[in-house]
């Protein structure tokens, strides 16, 4: 169809020739989504001319914009932006080079990627885009607006770029914001400032050389609750920081006693408080060069103190050098140091100090003025509170010493976590007779040692403290063997305000020496003249005390040789090992039976299994062993016989509860005592309930305690008060009841009579013998004097006789 142009083919036409003329601007043009070379406006740059693999492997962090310069075509073109590894990897972008150059953003991008010239040119690459997590905090949660303590550290707490900074500055944009409004560009000049403030109500703040704080200042600012954003500029790392402003507080800085006294050889130790400090050093003189010719300025480091009002303990190691025997004690953070020793110091031969009273200062700081290399003064920068450390003269040791022991499965270990746990009471008995293989404990009284005796450290460095023992021969011509135990074979396990008590290892693996049993053994604790606190020979101070080491032993009591044949039957037996030590019994009867326990050892080296023998006949032999849990050699065995129970031991054994009479009798109105027996039985009866009943009704309950067994009773007094509503006159049931044991009786309430001899208001006859109120007879049985017979009436007879008369009269005169 020649000559018949559509509309289409026009179309066509002219979007051809706006190909071509948009084709003439092409060189000029860019593709959607990249971002025009502009070597002045980069966060960072790659020149491949002078290392073509520099983007291999680079780290750049997501905001940042990146140039790179030197692509290998050296002209224009597109550069793709592919995201992924080589090989495994789409385009994401389509850069446009100029002269080489290209520059993109970084904002929306995470992970790995390469550059690549055209559809199949030269890769660039690959290099990983991360993102920056960046934490802001203030250094405290509050500051003051006035006076000293108007300054706080903004402080970059977590930041994975730390390393590699990629410059050595950081800048973060910082905006504010007080209780919701907008802080303008002054106030955050004013707050930091080496701030760039800009005209936007935000400021530019610098970390500088990878420092990770810088100073903020709120003097003079408004009250109130602050918070602050911070964008770093060149990454899309942003956070915020909150502190709160307020008005100066003045701190409370305090000792907690206006004395503080320790005896030399213990731990001298002061306490503080410093509540609103905000400084993180405190400092406390001891002494005064002038009074006590001593004096030491420490150093208290509290910046890792949490609680504001924790009280903070100082200790000084009186055994110690006074510039070295310093330390915070308890669970605080704390930490001293001696910050100047004034050229005081007590070392050596010198020590220990002087027992006298020093002078406690504690404040912000202190100036040593000095004149020609002496110390002319030493004053306080604020000083807060004054006290004294008193050091009192140091007690001598007892001279005596105790023994004790535990059972053999417990080591020194087990026993040191039982004193830990205030639990060594629990395991030890006091004795001086001890088992072989038993635990060998020693105690003393003592007070001034635990400077140089803990339960930690043992005996100190230097203590010059000795234990030996020398076995006791009275033989003729026999020498007494003495050694000295090594201190590997003693574990201190307490060292209180009044004793020591130490574990000797019975093994003594680590001495020399040996002990055996059946020998008799002196223990002696001496501290010697190296001891800081002895000044001479003469001075040792020594404790002794024995024990006798004993072969173990186990017997069965001889009245194992007749058992009853019960329930509850006991078997007992003795023993030299400690209480606590676990006995294993058995009785076989062989084809019978056999039966198993085990019990421990009680105080006093008893011990007692418990069997039921109840099924079994009376006559039969079997054997009774008890094995020492701990060593089996120790063992013993008993042949016996059961027999039938004694009835009337059964009897007495058996729980009762009894009144003391059957029939009690009170007058209405008064008042009965009611007494009530208990016996309980086989069993201890322990705050058990006895109850009393009337009529059924519980009226009266108390508790009793009573030994198991028919030696030890009990009675109870229940007081009964009777009135005419509770009680009328008659006889009343009582009952008694203990646990399932019970008892009966009567109680009898009698009524009043009145000298007249009549009836009271219950109806019962009087002692004249008339009728009560309820009709009743009298005593002398007489009827009432005339009959109630409604027939018997006088009236009623009369007019029947005078109408007779009269009929009679009527008939008479009818007949005539």
């Amino acid at each position: 169809m020649t000559g018949n142009n559509s509309y289409r083919d026009k179309g066509r036409a002219v979007f051809l020739a706006a190909l071509m003329i948009l084709s003439v601007f092409a060189g000029a043009a860019v593709f959607p989504g990249s971002v025009a070379a502009d070597n002045d406006d980069h966060d960072v740059s790659f020149d491949l001319n002078a290392d073509a693999t520099a983007l291999d492997g680079a780290d750049i962090w997501q905001g940042q914009t990146v140039h790179v310069e030197g692509l290998r075509s050296g002209g224009d073109g597109p550069v793709q932006l592919r995201e992924g590894l080589k090989g495994d990897s789409e385009r994401i972008d389509t850069l446009r080079a100029t002269g080489g150059e290209v520059t993109f953003e970084t904002d929306d991008l995470s992970g790995y990627y390469y550059l690549q010239e055209g559809s199949s040119g030269t890769q660039y690459g690959e290099f990983f885009v991360e993102e920056q997590e960046i934490d802001f905090e203030f250094s405290s949660g509050t500051v003051a607006n006035a006076e000293d303590d108007t300054t706080v550290e903004l402080e970059i707490e977590e930041d994975n770029r730390a390393d590699d900074y990629g410059q050595d500055d950081l800048e973060v944009l910082v905006t504010g914001e007080l209780d919701g409004e907008a802080l303008d560009d002054d106030t955050l000049s004013e707050i930091f400032d080496d701030a760039d403030t800009e005209d936007d109500d935000s400021a530019i703040i610098t970390f500088n050389d990878g420092t990770e704080s810088v100073t903020s200042d709120f003097d003079g600012q408004d009250l109130g609750d602050y918070e602050f954003t911070l964008e770093v500029t060149d990454t899309t790392a942003t956070d915020t920081a909150e502190i709160e402003v307020t008005e100066p507080v003045d701190a409370d800085v305090r000792f907690t006693a206006g004395d503080f006294t320790s005896e030399l050889g213990d731990d001298a130790e002061f306490s503080f408080v410093a509540e609103d400090y905000d400084h993180d050093e405190i400092y406390v003189s001891v002494g005064d060069l002038d009074e006590v010719n001593f004096q030491h300025i420490l150093q208290i480091d509290i910046s890792d103190v949490d609680e504001d009002d924790e009280e903070i303990t100082v200790a000084y190691n009186t055994a110690s050098d006074t510039n070295a025997g310093w330390e915070v004690v308890g669970d605080s953070d704390a930490t001293v140091t001696v910050d100047n020793d004034l050229d005081s110091a007590i070392t050596g031969d010198d020590l220990p100090l002087a027992a006298t009273d020093y002078e406690l200062s504690i404040a912000d700081g202190f100036t040593v003025e000095m004149d020609e290399g002496d110390i002319e003064s030493v004053d306080t920068d604020t000083e807060f509170d004054t006290s004294f450390l008193t050091l009192t003269d140091r007690t001598p040791i007892g001279d005596e010493l105790a023994t004790w022991t535990a059972p053999s499965d417990d080591d020194a270990g087990d026993l040191a976590d039982a004193a830990d746990d205030d639990e060594l009471f629990d395991v030890l008995t006091q004795t001086d007779s001890i088992a072989e293989n038993d635990n060998i404990v020693v105690s003393m009284d003592a007070t001034g040692v635990s400077s140089f005796i803990s339960a930690e450290d043992g005996f100190a460095a230097g203590a010059d403290i000795t234990v030996d023992l020398e076995d006791q021969d009275d033989r003729p011509n026999v020498a007494d063997e003495e050694f000295t135990v090594d201190e590997n074979d003693i574990t201190v396990l307490v060292v209180d305000d009044e004793q020591v008590i130490f574990h000797i290892d019975e093994g003594l693996e680590n001495t020399a020496e040996d002990i055996e049993a059946g020998s008799t053994y002196d223990v002696t604790f001496t501290i010697g003249e190296g001891n800081v606190f002895i000044a001479d020979e003469d001075d040792e101070e020594v404790a002794e005390g024995d024990f006798d080491l004993e072969e173990r032993d186990i017997d069965w009591d001889d009245s194992v040789a007749e058992v009853p044949n019960v329930a509850d039957a006991d078997v007992t037996g003795t023993t030299n090992v400690a209480p606590g030590t676990e006995i294993n019994t058995r009785a076989r009867a062989p084809g019978v039976f056999v039966d198993r326990t085990t019990v421990e050892v009680a105080e006093g080296g008893t011990f007692t299994a418990t069997y039921d023998f109840s099924g079994e006949e009376s006559g039969t032999e079997f054997t009774l062993r008890a094995t020492d849990a701990n060593y089996g050699d120790n063992q013993v065995e008993q042949d016996s016989v059961l027999v039938d129970a004694d009835a009337d031991d059964d009897e007495e054994d058996e729980l009762s509860v009894a009144f003391d009479q059957a029939t009690y009798t009170v007058d209405q109105g008064d008042s009965v005592d009611v007494g009530i027996e208990v016996d309980a039985g086989a069993e201890d009866l322990d705050e058990e309930t006895v109850t009393l009943l009337l009529n059924g009704d519980e009226l009266d309950s108390t508790t009793v305690t009573v030994d198991a067994g028919d030696s030890d009773h009990d009675s109870v007094v229940f007081t009964i008060e009777t009135n005419e509503d509770d009680y009328p006159v008659d006889d009343h049931d009582l009952d008694v009841e203990l646990l399932d044991a019970s008892d009966s009786a009567t109680l009898t309430v009698e009524g009043d009579v009145d000298e007249n001899g009549e009836a009271d208001e219950n109806g019962e006859t009087d002692e004249n013998g008339e009728t009560d109120e309820n009709g009743e007879t009298d005593e002398n049985g007489d009827d009432d004097e005339e009959p109630t017979d409604d027939d018997d009436q006088p009236g009623f007879g009369l007019m029947v006789a005078v109408l007779s008369l009269l009929g009679a009269a009527l008939l008479a005169r009818r007949n005539n």
